[in-house]
């Protein structure tokens, strides 16, 4: 039990000693039937009812065996049905869903060992639930959950940031009316294992739980921090439990509270180590030395609050001026296209201008920006939304304000608006990057081999090099093969003179790299811009590999997809991922199992399907996006660790290299197909499906 009072699951005290007797007479065998799963549930639920009254407590909490009953709204969409739940009484959902409660208001999630599992896969299960617990009560710094047999009752304690710790007690045992009655108060009671700076408030009519945070706001001019409540928040994004936790939380009111005059309209806190070389307020502030850049999440508030039970962790709180939409919530490929060109564009920017590499850039982190606030008002105006945005605005609720002034003399990244003629302003974007805690600082440092070995990234989008710890190796053939700088758009030679003089048009080139050298290491490796250019990339794969017209009705030949038209059909719901497929569809239905699988399990099949990405990887509709898909792979198959060793004064050698090529790439070719059918044609808010 040493572990166990470790973490504070507090033994009844004296008073509670003397209750014990009356309590076992009365109920606990009750408990332990309900623990027990027994079927008597309103019994079970008596024992309950006595600590109620006998602590006065304010709420009921009530039990259910739920082993049919998949509980809903997990902010990570994950379908699970926990053998047993408890949930306080005024949250459990009435008539037919009577057994379900939402996942934001769930105590406690357990296992029934007597299925026929094994003794792993139970635990396994068992262990998930403490997961999803963790990940849908940002609320809970620890959950509870329970794996249950005839001989014995496990206890299950996930910490967050740290691991699940379990105990084993015997039904026979005297200590286990200890635990039983400990575990039922914890769950009434939880102040060692909840954050009290955010409160949970579920709204039974729409099953939508929201937050309420109070902020600690430093003022200049008084030591004491002011203390400000932000209500209504719901959690839209959730990972890592047992990790860097994060939880990110969208404002739900259009009129967002406001620190030092500026709206917070996104939350985000993560569970981060101590002392870390990485930080993700020191770096936004780097990046806003001359001014906000557009296309740039904003920091407005940042606290840090030391409660965890994890001894190296403390939850960072930082609040966000701006909103955006997921990257697999965007609707065509003309609008993706665009996300992925001014992504690249503030990637490049970033490096150039505040030294700063981003390092993760993924499908999570590069959002899409629905609406555009011109910067030159004094104040940040929301904007009303359409008639559509408001069918749409109980599971959106995005307001999107890009902020950056349009005078930021010597720092204006130029994005593709402009360039096709959609926009007069410069600093126009759909795109806006977040996610900089683990992103690096490149001024004033030395960077070292602990950089060079740090494999900073998510997995399917994550540079191969990156993911392989080092350099690809070179060809077996002894050479390998440098493509010709793409020619440069007209409109994009006027924007950037300087780049297209940098990177003028060079041809082909074989470049021969002997088995030796390619062993010789003494070049420098590590993290490079073009290893985010890379990410990029991945990203906009991911997108193409999962689209799928919304309706099956809109499919289109080839023929179909390049006729020019300017009707934009409807646009579909929210954002979608990948599923698996009932018994009887369509093959165009599926993604190809060899792709998945190359796209998601290793550096070495990615970098495979690098020189084997066919056409049948993309839906019908939409394989016209396979000639760019292809042109775009065809400079990463060759690792610019060599350019620089063996070819110093090509232009290739320029840490912008592969931005240039993506970038001049992908602008012709949405320019010559803006207006193509499959450009606009909206991808289904499920996507293709996993076969």
């Amino acid at each position: 039990m040493q572990k166990f009072a470790k973490y504070n699951l507090q033994r009844p005290s004296k008073e509670d000693e003397e209750d014990l007797d009356q309590y076992e007479k009365k109920c606990f065998k009750r408990l332990l039937d309900l623990i027990a799963h027994a079927p008597h549930s309103e019994d079970a639920n008596r024992a309950s009812q006595w600590i109620k009254q006998d602590k006065n407590l304010p709420e009921l909490l009530v039990l259910k065996s739920t082993p049919h009953d998949t509980q809903p709204q997990h902010v990570t969409d994950a379908e699970s049905k926990p053998d047993m739940v408890a949930a306080f009484e005024k949250d459990w959902l009435s008539g037919k869903d009577e057994r379900k409660v939402p996942w934001g208001c769930i105590r406690l999630a357990g296992e029934d060992a007597s299925k026929g599992k094994t003794k792993s896969g139970q635990m396994q299960q068992a262990a998930t639930y403490l997961d999803l617990l963790l990940l849908a009560r940002p609320d809970f710094k620890a959950a509870f959950g329970l794996l249950i047999s005839e001989k014995e009752f496990q206890l299950l304690v996930g910490i967050a940031g740290d691991r699940v710790y379990k105990f084993t007690f015997q039904w026979t045992s005297r200590i286990t009316r200890q635990v039983a009655y400990t575990l039922v108060y914890c769950l009434y009671d939880f102040p060692t294992f909840q954050d009290s700076s955010i409160i949970m408030t579920h709204d039974k009519a729409t099953r939508i739980c929201t937050y309420t945070f109070t902020l600690k706001v430093k003022n200049k001019e008084d030591s004491k921090p002011q203390q400000v409540s932000c209500s209504r928040f719901i959690c839209r994004y959730a990972q890592g439990s047992f990790g860097t936790r994060t939880h990110v939380f969208v404002s739900e009111s259009l009129d967002p509270p406001k620190v030092a005059g500026q709206p917070i309209r996104v939350i985000k806190d993560q569970l981060c180590r101590k002392e870390t070389r990485f930080n993700e307020v020191g770096i936004l502030e780097a990046i806003r030395r001359d001014g906000p850049v557009p296309g740039v999440v904003e920091l407005v508030h940042e606290e840090k609050i030391s409660s965890s039970l994890v001894k190296n962790r403390e939850t960072v709180r930082l609040g966000f001026k701006q909103e955006g939409d997921p990257f697999m919530s965007i609707k065509t490929p003309q609008e993706m296209l665009m996300v992925a060109y001014d992504a690249l564009e503030i990637s490049r920017f970033l490096h150039a201008e505040p030294n700063i590499l981003h390092r993760d850039f993924s499908k999570g982190n590069i959002l899409c920006v629905k609406d555009y606030q011109k910067a030159r008002l004094p104040s940040p105006v929301a904007i009303p939304p359409t008639q559509t945005d408001q069918e749409t605005a109980q599971t959106s609720s995005t307001v999107v304000l890009t902020d950056a002034p349009l005078e930021a003399q010597g720092r204006k990244p130029s994005f593709i608006k402009l360039l096709l003629e959609k926009s007069d302003d410069p600093q126009e974007t759909s795109t806006l990057v977040i996610d900089f805690n683990r992103s690096e600082d490149l001024k004033g440092r030395e960077r070292n081999t602990e950089d060079a070995a740090d494999r900073t990234g998510t997995l399917v989008f994550i540079a191969r090099t990156i993911q392989k710890g080092g350099p690809l190796d070179p060809p077996s053939r002894g050479y390998v093969w440098l493509d010709s700088i793409p020619e440069c758009p007209e409109r994009y030679a006027h924007q950037h003179p300087d780049r297209s003089q940098k990177f003028a048009v060079v041809p082909d080139k074989k470049l021969t790299v002997s088995p030796s050298s390619a062993k010789d290491r003494t070049h420098p490796w590590r993290h490079q811009l073009h290893h985010d250019a890379e990410s990029i990339f991945w990203v906009v794969v991911y997108w193409a590999i999962l689209a799928k017209p919304a309706k099956s009705d809109m499919a289109m030949t080839p023929a179909q997809q390049n006729k020019t038209t300017t009707q934009l059909p409807a646009p579909p719901g929210p954002a979608w991922t990948p599923v698996f497929p009932p018994s009887e569809r369509s093959d165009e239905e599926f993604i190809p199992p060899s792709i998945w699988s190359a796209l998601t399990e290793n550096w070495e099949s990615r970098d495979e399907l690098l020189s084997t990405f066919r056409r049948r990887a993309l839906h019908p509709s939409y394989q016209s996006l396979h000639p760019l898909i292809r042109e775009l792979a065809s400079y990463l198959t060759t690792d610019p660790y060599w350019f620089g060793k063996y070819n110093p004064d090509d232009p290739r050698t320029d840490p912008e290299y592969i931005h240039e090529c993506f970038q001049r790439l992908i602008l012709q070719f949405v320019d010559n197909n803006f207006n193509k059918s499959f450009m606009i044609l909206p991808i289904d808010e499920k996507g293709r499906m996993v076969e």
